[in-house]
């Protein structure tokens, strides 16, 4: 789930609905989307005006991609 206030994503374990770990580094983060294998994650920064993309496997924010003003969602389209 997404902290909009807190800058940060949490993993919650579904099965236990316990929290498993905390992402931070986001700007006003606002929604997120995952690749199909479950690797990458895009985040939307509505305060940076940009998208942040997240290894899963590591938690880390591997780079930010500027995009247009206030961004409030990402999707992923697969063909």
């Amino acid at each position: 789930m997404t902290n909009f206030a807190g800058d940060a994503i949490t993993v919650v374990d579904v099965p236990t609905l316990k929290i498993d770990t905390t992402i931070t580094g986001f700007s006003k983060i606002r929604a997120i989307s995952i690749t199909k294998d479950g690797q990458t994650l895009f985040a939307a920064n509505s305060g940076s005006n940009s998208m942040a993309v997240v290894k899963l496997n590591t938690g880390i924010i591997a780079k930010t991609i500027s995009v247009g003003k206030d961004p409030y969602g990402c999707i992923i389209i697969f063909g």
